[in-house]
């Protein structure tokens, strides 16, 4: 899941700042904007797999990743958060292995690719 996130932590890195709208930490208001926005929550059924994400687990996750959740997160956390996220929303697809799922959560999150193109991607590569 490390190298998950090392991958993409450049363009994490500029949509904290973009979010966080020169705050010194990202809220939490702020973030579950930002997954409405991208249309991230909500149940998916692609072939024989479910993605689901809530709202409920969006904040469970943010407040879970944060030193203090009042205050915000800080990028790291973030990336942490970002994690936690993306494994709660591709656990359905029980082939995906944490890092896959964090791969495909950050294509959601950055706007790269859908729930069916991210699970479609995993199953024409596996073979599923």
């Amino acid at each position: 899941m490390q190298a998950a996130l090392a991958e993409a932590r450049p363009e994490l890195h500029t949509l904290y700042e973009k979010v966080k709208g020169g705050r010194p930490q990202l809220m939490l208001a702020e973030w579950q904007k930002l997954l409405q926005k991208q249309l991230l929550f909500g149940e998916f059924r692609i072939s024989q797999h479910t993605c689901r994400l809530t709202q409920s687990q969006s904040k469970a996750n943010f407040i879970a990743s944060a030193t203090d959740p009042m205050a915000g997160h800080s990028e790291e956390e973030l990336l942490e958060c970002v994690a936690r996220c993306g494994v709660d929303k591709y656990k359905g697809v029980a082939p995906m292995s944490p890092a896959a799922a964090v791969r495909g959560f950050v294509q959601n999150l950055l706007g790269k690719a859908n729930e069916e193109e991210v699970v479609k991607q995993y199953a024409v590569d596996h073979h599923l």
